[in-house]
């Protein structure tokens, strides 16, 4: 049988996955209304923003808080902080010698500014774009180790 899970305007947030099995077939979850409803697996992020500079904000975040790849500011997609603002870097060397070759790179000194580990980077290599944690930057052999493997 056909059955509906109505959920009023606003926003419902879940820290976990929502499983349906085939038990669940014919179930229809929908916003009641003509107003927002909003599904989320998000959080809400509460705390003071600082005006870093003309177009650059910053907040300090719980320590807990998983990576993130989206930012929502007043129910609008954010652009989120990125190096260079416009274009690429040049190509920069890789992989890193055996045993760590698909866990990092080299770098040209300048190629990357002040960075800490937990920031991440846009991969493209081998036709694909992939997102990286950086784990370790080395600067006095130039390299960056990252979280998952570079294949």
């Amino acid at each position: 049988s056909n059955n509906t899970i109505l959920l009023g305007p606003g926003s419902y947030y879940t820290n976990s996955t929502i499983i349906l099995t085939s038990q669940d077939d014919g179930l229809t979850i929908e916003g009641a209304g003509w107003n927002r409803t909003i599904l989320s697996g998000g959080m809400v992020l509460s705390g003071t923003w600082r005006q870093m500079s003309d177009n650059l904000w910053a907040m300090q975040l719980p320590t807990d808080i998983k990576p993130f790849q989206q930012l929502f500011v007043d129910g609008h997609r954010a652009t989120r902080a990125r190096h260079p603002n416009q274009g690429e870097f040049s190509t920069i060397q890789a992989p890193l010698a055996s045993p760590l070759q698909s866990n990092g790179f080299y770098f040209q000194a300048g190629d990357l500014p002040a960075m800490s580990p937990g920031i991440e980077l846009v991969v493209y290599q081998s036709w694909q774009a992939s997102r990286r944690r950086v784990l370790a930057i080395h600067n006095e052999n130039q390299t960056v180790l990252v979280e998952t493997p570079m294949t």
